[in-house]
């Protein structure tokens, strides 16, 4: 990496880190390359980074397997804290010492990295449409150009008692409130019926689906500053269906989102909505249950849940490209069967099979959900979108509470 170039994108990401805007620019996405022949051969080790502990495991699986197959590459696993983690990609690109080749990155991050000339576009083949649903690949995406490797995702789904309530029921939250008012329970039995749907109302991951499919942060890509609405027509009508469940399910601030799944898997709540990262643990439950996409209210208002994905991402200032290019693949497509095998997380490729048949619908799930925004600043519009719900179901003006937030995220993206 030529030093002009080095400290250009050191300014970038530095502006960037201290909150400042910056416009994007095509030539900073292909960093330019000194002569690496002699380099390439003295330095044998591919470097990974990622800080996530819960891919360890599969990651050396992975790493065992590319070596095995990829002679006179030794591949380093660098697991790191969390903290900076952005930054220090950044610093030891740009010094040149102990560079990442292909780091694992959370999509809420690669508008950031990419701006920076940290994260190289992908051109592979495997990545379209036909293996990965539209949230993996927009999830991935800066600028309509795919700039990272699809591994894994997290989402919120229905889990229902299968005992009483059918797939026909669980279409919709209409479907849901016809089964409760015709369903009867003998109250006060052991392990009886409690409550037919239940869910917490304080965590906006679970939450901002009930309002999230009319909010628009940063278009389809998540990172258009120009594409920003949270209060319209479409917000406000699911705001009023999401009073209407909340008064009609009796649900209330005091549960939590563990009063939820405790009171679900001992029976006395028949249905709830849960994060992926717990649906391995529902197989030690006491009642038997399957996985559904959170339901739309009706036929016309839809409830479109937040997901996150996790990504590889192959750096520029790589010395070894094609074999970064090449594990990025391995771990994202080449070994998507064997992602939760390793770690109870969910690949992001389509077509995985699984031992649990339900997990087809937790990727109907994922299908339907819309990705973490990228837009700088963006992640502020979360914790006011959850503030905002509170403060609708206390009794505040919806359109007022809404409005806020538009306005707030408005200002902060001119």
């Amino acid at each position: 990496m030529k030093r002009t170039a080095a400290m250009f994108f050191a300014l970038i990401l530095a502006m960037m880190l201290t909150s400042c805007q910056v416009e994007y620019a095509d030539e900073m996405t292909t960093p330019a390359l000194e002569d690496t022949t002699e380099a390439e051969t003295q330095d044998s080790i591919l470097r990974v980074r990622y800080s996530d502990d819960v891919y360890s495991e599969y990651l050396e699986y992975c790493k065992e397997e590319y070596e095995r197959t990829h002679q006179g590459v030794e591949v380093l696993l660098e697991l790191v804290p969390s903290s900076d983690y952005i930054k220090n990609i950044q610093d030891d690109s740009v010094s040149g010492e102990n560079v990442p080749d292909v780091y694992m990155a959370g999509n809420g991050d690669l508008s950031v990295l990419y701006l920076a000339g940290l994260a190289m576009k992908n051109s592979s083949d495997e990545f379209t449409e036909q293996n990965y649903c539209g949230a993996a690949l927009d999830a991935c995406s800066c600028k309509d150009s795919l700039v990272a490797y699809p591994l894994s995702f997290r989402t919120s789904v229905l889990i229902y008692n299968s005992d009483y309530l059918s797939e026909n029921d669980v279409k919709t939250f209409e479907g849901i409130r016809t089964y409760s008012s015709n369903a009867e329970f003998n109250s006060g039995e052991s392990g009886a019926v409690e409550k037919i749907f239940g869910c917490d109302l304080n965590k906006i991951f679970g939450n901002y689906g009930f309002i999230g499919s009319g909010i628009d942060l940063g278009g389809r890509n998540g990172d258009d500053k120009n594409l920003l609405s949270i209060c319209n027509d479409r917000t406000l009508q699911a705001a009023q269906e999401y009073l209407s469940l909340v008064d009609y399910f009796h649900l209330n601030m005091d549960t939590s989102y563990d009063d939820c799944l405790q009171k679900f898997s001992t029976g006395a709540m028949l249905a709830t909505i849960i994060y992926t990262d717990d649906i391995a643990g529902a197989k030690d439950w006491q009642v038997n249950y399957k996985l559904a996409p959170v339901p739309d209210y009706n036929e016309d208002v839809k409830v479109t849940p937040l997901s996150v994905t996790k990504a590889m991402v192959v750096n520029p200032y790589s010395l070894k490209q094609k074999e970064a290019v090449e594990f990025a693949e391995f771990t994202t497509a080449g070994n998507a069967d064997k992602l939760y095998e390793y770690t109870q997380v969910m690949s992001a490729k389509k077509g995985v099979e699984y031992s649990d048949p339900e997990f087809d619908n937790v990727y109907k799930a994922y299908e339907r959900s819309v990705p973490q925004n990228k837009l700088l600043y963006g992640e502020q519009a979360y914790p006011r979108i959850e503030i905002a719900l509170h403060n609708i179901v206390a009794g505040s003006d919806m359109c007022e509470e809404l409005k806020s937030v538009d306005d707030y995220m408005k200002t902060q993206m001119e």
